[in-house]
């Protein structure tokens, strides 16, 4: 939720290749599967598609990857890193991603 203010509260806009803006999947860009989606009211469900990442379940977008085209991040270059396989290439979770 920091991360996200943050990035909304920055008025700074580059074009792309003057900035580089890069996410850790799991739990940034993802929230965690299960009850604590029940906290996170902003957090968004993906029915259908599977996340593998911990125990497993149903992808859940986080605010943070819902609104990067409401940030100066959207004029960036993005990318992902993770220590995981956000399931796999080819899967359902990266073509959301």
């Amino acid at each position: 939720l920091l991360a996200m203010r943050v990035l909304l509260a920055t008025t700074a806009v580059a074009s792309a290749g003057d900035c580089l803006c890069i996410f850790d999947v799991d739990r940034t860009l993802t929230g965690s599967q299960g009850s604590s989606w029940l906290q996170c009211r902003k957090d968004a469900r993906i029915n259908g598609v599977h996340d593998s990442a911990y125990a497993g379940g149903t992808l859940v977008l986080s605010e943070v990857s819902q609104f990067i085209a409401q940030t100066f991040c959207s004029q960036c270059y993005i990318g992902t890193i993770s220590a995981g396989s956000a399931s796999g290439a080819g899967s359902a979770e990266r073509g959301v991603l």
